[in-house]
């Protein structure tokens, strides 16, 4: 879906791998131990700009060395850190409150929100903080129905077997554009206007070789064991990434004739008629069924007896129209069914049954999701002759529009912060140019220089807030505008859009690979005009490798009317 230009939203796991959980991780243990020492060291990590870790255990044994046999100088390290100071003087109230509680008090205490706001993928991490809150309410309800106590504590060691079951969820960034992608499993308890039921025609056998738990009818409390046994079948014949290997029927057969697979095929049988129940029973308006009328329905037909007909009472042909199915629903139901007439009949070759599909006319359909970059060129956009803001820098033997190369670039000038002293801005520029394998092209020292160059222009301007890689979207003649802008500079009467380029060449041939990326420019600047009315708004390109900026003339963009 997403490469169709549609998003899409779709939970996965690994919330405790987060950077965001281990810093609240870190919070929770300090405040369970004061004397934890790993817990300030990862605060002091995950809150500094300075994330060296060679850097940090060298204070740290500096520390040690100076604290000597003093246990109270040696559990006093970091102290003066503003975060750990703040846990250590709410110690007491925090204490005494449940742990959902604890957790909104250090979100707003330390500034979490506004914190992860400024690492990369802020509006996914704080759907992840919103996402660890519903879960330390999950584990009070938990709590209070085994009549335990909702402390830190616990929650910690509760979320930590969520985790090595693969079920910590990150949490989910949604809008009104967005369409749920959801297992039958997990649709329960929800609606939606529209939904789509999807394998509908696959076939759902019970899988034997898998452990199972065989278990009495009634549970005795006093023994709640008593009774149970688990299963297990080997499959002896391999497997491959797509599951067991298949084609041994014999094998399979012997072992469907048993008892013990008739018993767990009518339990699984009750299974899928629930899930199938969850599927029909979500949507609110509309609900759309796949199906391939040259093809047995295999899940589908437990729910009917052969084809949609049987369930609608009415012929498959194309209609749509108004009918009473009073066996499923209280209420008229609207029928709609369109079908694809480039649908063939099954037909044998080498004795395998295959589906064809003939080539039908094609339709051409506007993109929903417009990705700025790719706009096409503005022709009444016009350039401001270049200014100078360093030197030129040149790269040993690397293509500078390579895209790794360009992409490097980005990331350096996302992590760089004005306060890093060379030492820890060379770090940062030595490790992602060993990431990215340019480790010997290079030459870390000049690309500094260009860039506190660049913070200092920056300066002259007189920034109220600097925003980097700062997404932005707008709703325009029914398509979305949707895209990240590598720096937006907010002052008091402008708002200055920034965009980046490793393009190397003379002044006509950067004007005109400026005039290549007008349409992105055009874009962007029609979302801030919305974003900041009443602003002046101006736009340009910075070609980081000669030092150059040519900005967008005035008056000659002009705003589209969004909707």
């Amino acid at each position: 879906m997403r490469g169709q230009g549609v998003q899409a939203v779709v939970a996965n796991t690994g919330l405790h791998r987060t950077a965001e959980w281990r810093l609240l991780k870190a919070c929770l243990h300090l405040l369970l131990d004061e004397r934890d020492s790993l817990s300030k060291a990862e605060i002091q990590f995950l809150t500094s700009e300075n994330h060296e870790i060679e850097t940090l255990l060298d204070e740290r044994l500096q520390f040690l060395k100076d604290a000597g046999n003093n246990d109270d100088k040696i559990n006093s390290w970091m102290n003066d850190h503003e975060a750990i100071r703040w846990i250590e003087e709410q110690r007491t109230n925090l204490n005494s409150e449940p742990v959902n509680s604890i957790i909104q008090l250090m979100y707003s205490g330390l500034g979490f929100q506004s914190r992860v706001m400024q690492w990369d993928g802020g509006e996914q991490r704080i759907a992840n903080l919103q996402q660890i809150l519903t879960y330390s309410t999950i584990f009070e309800d938990y709590c209070a129905k085994l009549g335990l106590l909702p402390n830190a504590h616990g929650f910690l060691a509760w979320f930590d077997a969520l985790a090595e079951n693969d079920k910590d969820e990150r949490g989910v960034v949604a809008n009104k554009f967005s369409v749920n992608v959801l297992t039958y499993h997990k649709a329960k308890g929800l609606e939606w206007p529209i939904v789509i039921l999807y394998g509908l025609d696959e076939e759902h056998e019970p899988n034997l070789f898998a452990v199972r738990v065989n278990a009495k009818d009634r549970m005795e409390f006093e023994k709640p064991l008593d009774g149970r046994t688990l299963r297990f079948w080997p499959w002896p014949y391999g497997s491959t990434q797509y599951g067991p290997r298949t084609g041994f029927k014999k094998f399979t057969d012997c072992c469907k004739e048993t008892d013990e697979y008739n018993s767990f095929d009518e339990r699984e049988k009750a299974e899928q008629l629930r899930l199938l129940y969850v599927g029909f029973t979500r949507a609110r308006d509309y609900l759309i069924i796949s199906n391939k009328t040259e093809k047995r329905q295999s899940w589908l037909q437990m729910l009917i007896d052969d084809d949609i007909e049987t369930f609608t009472g009415v012929p498959t042909d194309n209609c749509d129209l108004e009918i009473n199915i009073r066996k499923h629903f209280n209420s008229l139901v609207r029928l709609w069914i369109s079908s694809y007439n480039s649908l063939a009949k099954p037909v044998g070759v080498n004795n395998k049954s295959v589906d064809i599909f003939t080539e039908g006319e094609k339709k051409e359909w506007a993109p929903y999701r417009i990705n700025p970059s790719k706009s096409e060129i503005v022709e009444n956009i016009g350039f401001i002759e270049e200014t100078s803001i360093g030197h030129e820098f040149l790269s040993a033997g690397i293509d500078e529009e390579r895209t790794d190369f360009g992409n490097f670039i980005h990331e350096v000038l996302c992590a760089f912060r004005p306060a890093m002293k060379n030492a820890a801005a060379n770090h940062l520029i030595r490790r992602l140019a060993d990431q990215y394998e340019f480790t010997q092209n290079v030459n870390e020292e000049e690309l500094l220089h260009r860039i506190r160059d660049f913070y200092r222009w920056i300066m002259n301007l007189k920034p109220i807030q600097i925003h980097k890689e700062l997404p932005l979207m707008m709703e325009a003649d029914g398509q979305l505008i949707s895209g990240f802008a590598d720096m937006v500079i907010e002052t008091a009467s402008s708002v200055i859009l920034i965009d980046y380029k490793t393009f190397v060449g003379n002044s006509a041939a950067m004007k005109w690979k400026a005039k290549n990326f007008s349409g992105q420019l055009k874009k962007y600047s029609d979302i801030l005009k919305k974003v900041y009315p009443g602003k002046e708004i101006r736009s340009g390109i910075y070609f980081i490798m000669m030092g150059k900026w040519w900005e967008v003339e005035e008056n000659s963009l002009q705003t589209i009317n969004p909707e």
